[in-house]
């Protein structure tokens, strides 16, 4: 049986939405929602079974892993009521096997992620450095778990564009401008102060910068 893709339709649909980000506009097409959705469910659920033959994952089903579209505006400046974008993610089975996976479908804008503490570790034993971005401030992202474990000495901070733009102007493009606000964010995580945060980090980009 071939495996489910990613319908145009569905793609579709989130230009749709990010250009008619409303209640009224989304009540009067649910009928497109649906049908993405089903699509998406149908693609995690694929997803998640040719993962399985190569790890153990816990997440259940392709329905658990998705995240909800609907967004929750009262930590957003922003107050459109959905995300333009479908993701999910699959949690490692046990204790033994930590991290998990994220998968991100936007247009212009997918992307893949995973790891755990004990690959970050290794990363850093080999001498390189972690580059920590907006994610850090998603509720969801998993980091404010890993980033106590693994210290800043090797992190360094960065804005990836045009995506992945820290709370609360997710959605927008991101810029260097907003470095203070993952700064920020670490600093609450790390129970440091935010001068400790940025001298440490902006150390560590000197040092990989040769500067």
């Amino acid at each position: 049986m071939a495996a489910t893709i990613i319908r145009k339709e569905s793609v579709d649909f989130l230009k749709k939405l990010a250009k008619n980000n409303t209640r009224e506009w989304f009540n009067d097409h649910k009928e497109l929602y649906t049908a993405a959705q089903t699509n998406m469910v149908e693609f995690a659920g694929d997803l998640l079974a040719e993962m399985n033959k190569h790890d153990q994952i816990e997440t259940t089903s392709g329905k658990q892993s998705l995240f909800r579209i609907y967004k929750d505006v009262r930590f957003s400046k922003e107050k459109v009521p959905y995300n333009n974008h479908w993701s999910g993610s699959f949690k490692r089975a046990t204790n033994k096997l930590r991290g998990g996976y994220y998968f991100h479908i936007q247009p212009g804008g997918s992307f893949l992620a995973g790891g755990s503490v004990e690959e970050a570790r290794e990363i850093i034993k080999l001498g390189f450095y972690l580059g920590i971005g907006g994610v850090a401030t998603y509720k969801n992202s998993g980091l404010k778990e890993v980033l106590p474990q693994i210290g800043l000495s090797n992190v360094v901070f960065e804005t990836d564009a045009p995506y992945l733009t820290p709370v609360p102007h997710r959605g927008k493009r991101n810029e260097p401008a907003y470095i203070k606000l993952i700064c920020e964010e670490v600093a609450k995580i790390m129970g440091m102060s935010y001068s400790a945060v940025a001298e440490t980090t902006t150390q560590n980009a000197l040092k990989v910068f040769n500067v």
